[in-house]
């Protein structure tokens, strides 16, 4: 059994342009820090970045079959993310990649292994996985598209938004949008003026505070 969503609701655009000015770690900063994804997903070139809404795929280990078929339903700026169940087999590589590229998608995020870096490269379509691999996979059918799936150690849900660049990759919920884009500016807002502090002279201790959190705590002498 499977199943497909081919409608879902995706944010506008000029959250997503917002949104794709920012880095991931102000974005995660005003999540208080949750909704990044695991780690070992990285970009599998130097400099690939991504932001846009998000398409899911669920699929059974070692089979890609939905990664294939999730090429009908992409549109222009979605970003296709990948819960494989296996980090031992590469289920998207080059014509996954070309293919998506060409419906539109600004990515793909991989909770498992990618193949073709090389061309991946080349193409400049940025995805992002947790290992890579010269080991392919099946095509037997098993899987789902545009199901709320986990992807990363995160839940992502069909229309979440997707960020990513060389810091990782972070998901914000559909209906955070709004407020998390508000407080990443004014996070990212309050690091520009600490460069400048610290650029004109002053100590990082001082305009953190440590002191005060250390008399908090009575441990400071």
């Amino acid at each position: 059994m499977y199943k497909i969503i081919s409608n879902i609701d995706r944010p506008n655009k000029k959250i997503i342009r917002e949104f794709s000015k920012l880095a991931t770690p102000d974005i995660c900063s005003a999540m208080d820090n949750k909704n990044a994804l695991d780690p070992s997903i990285r970009p599998v070139y130097k400099g690939a970045k991504l932001c846009g809404p998000a398409i899911t795929v669920r699929t059974a280990p070692g089979d890609n079959l939905f990664c294939h078929k999730v090429i009908e339903y992409i549109k222009i700026g979605d970003i296709v993310v990948v819960s494989t169940l296996l980090e031992t087999a590469a289920g998207w590589g080059e014509f996954t990649s070309l293919s998506a590229k060409m419906q539109g998608a600004s990515g793909a995020v991989i909770d498992g292994a990618v193949t073709d870096i090389k061309e991946i490269e080349e193409m400049k379509f940025p995805v992002f996985a947790k290992t890579i691999t010269p080991r392919t996979t099946f095509r037997e059918g098993y899987g789902d598209i545009n199901i709320t799936i986990t992807c990363g150690g995160v839940t992502v849900a069909p229309g979440d938004l997707i960020v990513g660049d060389e810091n990782g990759v972070v998901r914000v919920p559909s209906s955070e949008l709004e407020e998390v884009l508000s407080k990443a500016k004014e996070k990212e807002s309050l690091e520009n003026e600490a460069r400048k502090e610290i650029l004109e002279g002053k100590l990082l201790p001082h305009l953190s505070k440590v002191d005060e959190v250390l008399r908090k705590k009575r441990e400071y002498r």
